[in-house]
């Protein structure tokens, strides 16, 4: 994954190929993620209308916080609704789509020149090969990728018991600024 993601240019590709790996999203949630649904106090993101219109979070590393902070800075239009927006239209009002998203996994893969067949999808089943490497349990992941907020997913069990599933250094992190509701705010302390 580290080929891959090392490999996508521009910045942009970068950020939605490692939001991608480090969240387990479909692309078309990707596309759809509003600056609205990253919660940095914690640690979520919050995913609106997901598989079978259901809302779920997931969890949000310092490590993909940081990226998507900087991924904010490089934008000369801040959006005031999507995250990741479009950039052929007139502003910044519509999303990227999930075909644009499929196109910079596609060049990162080029640019990489992986012997495999690397699709949106692949980094999902990575994500979730390398939580179970890491001796997440096998319900959880499940729950994580399927289940509604509040369902008992990955992320609720993260906050409440972190040590079961090895995923301590989230409940470790200082509490930092809330990319979602403070971003327009504090742009300049991002």
């Amino acid at each position: 994954m580290a080929r891959l993601i090392d490999a996508a240019r521009p910045p942009l590709h970068r950020t939605l190929l490692m939001t991608l790996y480090a969240t387990g999203l479909r692309r078309a949630e990707l596309a759809r993620l509003k600056v609205s649904d990253i919660d940095s106090q914690r640690m979520v993101i919050h995913v609106r209308g997901g598989k079978g219109r259901k809302d779920r979070d997931v969890l949000l590393s310092p490590k993909l916080l940081d990226e998507l902070r900087q991924h904010w800075r490089r934008l000369r239009r801040k959006p005031s609704v999507w995250l990741f927006p479009s950039r052929y239209g007139r502003s910044s009002d519509c999303p990227i789509t999930p075909k644009g998203i499929y196109h910079a996994c596609k060049e990162a893969a080029r640019r990489a020149a992986l012997q495999k067949v690397v699709y949106p999808p692949t980094l999902r089943h990575c994500f979730a090969t390398h939580l179970l490497e890491a001796g997440a349990d096998l319900r959880t992941i499940k729950g994580d990728a399927a289940r509604p907020s509040g369902g008992g997913g990955l992320s609720e069990r993260v906050n409440n018991r972190p040590d079961s599933i090895g995923f301590e250094e989230y409940r470790a992190q200082p509490t930092v600024l809330n990319i979602g509701s403070n971003l327009t705010d504090h742009s300049s302390r991002l």
